[in-house]
């Protein structure tokens, strides 16, 4: 029964769920899109999206420039000094991030039933 919650195909709703939960207002990855374009232009997108979507479903992988990711720091303070003044953050496509959320959704929904008490 859990494999069939997780394995059953992505739907349009979950994708839309999975962009809409995230920030709009978060740092673009290297694509250049944030949430809130995919967000506002949901009506042309969807479509492209889901065909990403569908592609991940059938091969299991996301094409390059999908999947590329920056590893930046960010300051934690103004005018930082030293090394610890500064957070690492990393920069991902906003499509990524949907699989991501997605796979991490089904997951948390099953997670109980697969390990059990300690």
């Amino acid at each position: 029964m859990d494999a069939i919650r997780i394995e059953a195909p992505i739907s349009l709703e979950e994708v839309k769920n999975a962009a809409w939960a995230c920030g709009s207002d978060k740092a673009p990855g290297p694509d250049g899109f944030t949430f809130k374009f995919i967000k506002k232009y949901w009506g042309t997108m969807s479509e492209n999206v889901m065909r990403l979507i569908r592609h991940f479903e059938d091969y299991g992988t996301v094409s390059k420039g999908c999947n590329s990711s920056f590893i930046t720091l960010a300051p934690k303070i103004n005018d930082p000094l030293t090394l610890s003044d500064y957070r690492p953050i990393r920069l991902i496509g906003c499509l990524y991030k949907i699989i991501t959320k997605i796979l991490a959704l089904r997951l948390k929904k099953v997670i109980g039933g697969i390990i059990g008490d300690v």
